[in-house]
Parts: structure tokens; sequence; C-alpha cells
């Protein structure tokens, strides 16, 4: 379930407006790790990865170099309270 800027960022991306490449991990994979220790369900990683490897994909077929700028990381959930 997405909810939030998630949602907000893919219903934008969805109506073709211009939307950086990224990704969103789902309010569930945080109420998981809340419940779990801190930590996060195992193939979450491998997806990761891909993710993170089709931005770099997609980056890298743009006409013109992108600013070289650090991921972000935001979180709109109630669970995110860690």
């Amino acid at each position: 379930m997405l909810r939030g800027k998630g949602a907000n960022l893919a219903e934008m991306a969805n109506l073709g407006l211009p939307v950086p490449p990224g990704f969103t991990i789902t309010t569930e994979v945080c109420t998981y790790y809340c419940a779990n220790g801190k930590k996060l369900p195992e193939a979450l990683h491998t997806d990761v990865q891909a993710a993170v490897a089709t931005i770099g994909e997609s980056s890298a077929r743009r006409a013109r170099p992108l600013p070289a700028t650090p991921p972000r990381a935001t979180s709109g959930s109630t669970a995110s309270s860690w």
C-alpha cells in the first residue's frame, strides 16, 4: 500500500509529470521493520539493489548528466517514528 508522498509521486509519474527516478518502500515494510526488532525483510535487499540499478540505467540514458546528489529517503508513514 502506498500512502502520502509515495502515492503522490506515483500518481504524478502516471500523469506524465516530470518526477525524478526513484522507488518507494511501502508502509508494510516499515511496519515489519518496527515489529521485527528493526530488521528488514530478507527479500528487500535484493529488491532495493535492483531498483537502484534501474535508476542508474535510467539516469545514464538521459541526454544531459544529472547532478551528483545523494539519494534521498523520506517517510510520511505514521509507523515511521524510529
